[in-house]
Formats: structure tokens, sequence, C-alpha cells
């Protein structure tokens, strides 16, 4: 198999969307490495959970397509729906890539459903810093460590 074969879709982290990333000024930073690949793949598609205002960045994304949550569905329910909501895109994928750990469960839900090759891309260990920011009474809670561990052992052991 040619690189120029090789279809990615990035899941973005739980929640996230291009629109998000503009606003804290991030964007540029975050596609770079997707231009870059777009380059040498086939094609690259993010998945994002933004609404159709995620079409507004098409012109800066250089050839990388998106998919994004047109239903407007809540987190929840797109979270779960998602590998048959993007069902097509999803089947033509050959590669899916994380791009945290928080939200790789629904990676590796689609990974599971379409059966393909998944790369998580971990960035911080999530569960680490949910439970320094819980120590410090900074924020979260010990749900949110447990979950983070639960995940991290999931998408780690697969």
């Amino acid at each position: 198999m040619k690189l120029t074969d090789l279809h990615l879709v990035l899941f973005l982290t739980r929640g996230a969307s291009l629109e998000k990333w503009d606003h804290t000024g991030s964007l540029a930073r975050e596609l770079y490495l997707y231009k870059e690949l777009a380059k040498a793949l086939g094609s690259v598609t993010v998945l994002s959970y933004g609404d159709e205002r995620e079409l507004a960045y098409l012109p800066q994304l250089q050839g990388i397509q998106v998919a994004y949550n047109r239903w407007r569905l809540p987190l929840p329910l797109y979270v779960l729906l998602l590998p048959f909501l993007h069902w097509r895109l999803l089947r033509k994928a050959t590669i899916f890539k994380t791009n945290q750990i928080r939200g790789a469960e629904v990676a590796l839900w689609a990974k599971m459903v379409h059966r393909k090759a998944l790369i998580v891309r971990c960035g911080y260990v999530w569960s680490r810093n949910a439970q320094n920011q819980v120590a410090h009474q900074l924020k979260g809670s010990s749900w949110e460590v447990r979950q983070a561990r639960w995940i991290e052992r999931l998408t780690f052991s697969r």
C-alpha cells in the first residue's frame, strides 16, 4: 500500500472543534501536522464535535476535509452514535488517530465497529493530570480520575 492510498481520520479531543481551537489561538499550530500529512497521504479528515460553523474553516484547511455534528446532537449522544452517523467516512478510512487521550474511547469504539487501525496520541496522561488537580483542589473530581484511568486502560491495552 502506498502513502497516497491512506485516508487518515483525526478524532478531536472529546468536545473539541476547529472553532474552539481558533478561539484559544491554537488552530494553526494544531493543524500544521495534518496539513503536512495531507501532502503525503491520500486524504485527511478532521472529525469534530462542532456544528456547521466548522465549514467556515475549510479555506484554512488546505485540502483537509472536516466532518462535524451536523445533527446538533447533545455530546453524550453524538459520542455514542458517532461510528454510525459518520459510517461512510469511517468505512473508507484506513487509519484512525486521536488528538488526546480524552475522547480516545470514541475512536476506540469506531475502531471496533469499523475494524480499522488506531493511533492513540496521549499528549499527557489524563489520569495523572486529573489526580493532581483533585489533590490540589484546582478542579476535577475523583469521578474524572476514575474515568480517565478506565479510558487509558482500555485504550492502551488494545
